[in-house]
């Protein structure tokens, strides 16, 4: 059967900003995403990998990642067959927000307001093959302005990144 490849239905009210296609990569960066522009944007990804490999994420301001230390609070709730689990977790990294696996995955999240000089919530919801969900919502707890973001994965992966402005400007 293969795997088949998911286009993204455009979501309502929303402008696509960029989309980039990742080829062998395991760490994506967007610089210069997040601007006055829109209030929030939406991330959609279609990634595949050659086995299962967790999904870190780091805000990012003027081309550089944020590595604040205790900065990043993540709350995850994982659902795989008939079992879920739950957690809690303060980083320097928005840590296993989401997970690629070696069939197909499909990711999205959404930032709040990244661009203003506040608190960023960001919120990541992943489905793994028919298998597993993944919900989770981090809190970059520091006042910054961030204009992008890193994806890094624990090993090469291959796909579709689309980002999307939602709202009216600010």
């Amino acid at each position: 059967m293969g795997n088949r490849v998911l286009v993204p239905t455009p979501i309502n009210g929303a402008t696509l900003v960029t989309r980039q296609e990742v080829s062998g990569s395991s760490t994506v960066s967007f610089n210069n995403v997040f601007t006055p522009r829109y209030v929030n944007y939406s991330v959609i990804a279609n990634l595949t990998g050659t086995n299962g490999a967790n999904v870190d994420m780091r805000l990012r301001a003027n081309g550089v990642d944020d590595t604040t230390a205790s900065a990043y609070v993540v709350q995850r709730l994982i659902a795989a067959s008939a079992t879920a689990s739950a957690s809690t977790e303060t980083s320097n990294i928005f840590n296993d927000a989401y997970q690629i696996a070696g069939g197909l995955s499909l990711e999205r999240f959404t930032f709040y307001q990244p661009q203003l000089t506040t608190r960023t919530w960001v919120e990541f919801f992943s489905g793994i093959n028919g298998t597993e969900m993944r919900l989770v919502s981090g809190l970059h707890t520091q006042g910054t302005s961030f204009d992008g973001f890193s994806l890094i994965y624990g090993q090469n992966v291959t796909g579709t990144i689309w980002i999307y402005g939602l709202g009216n400007t600010l």
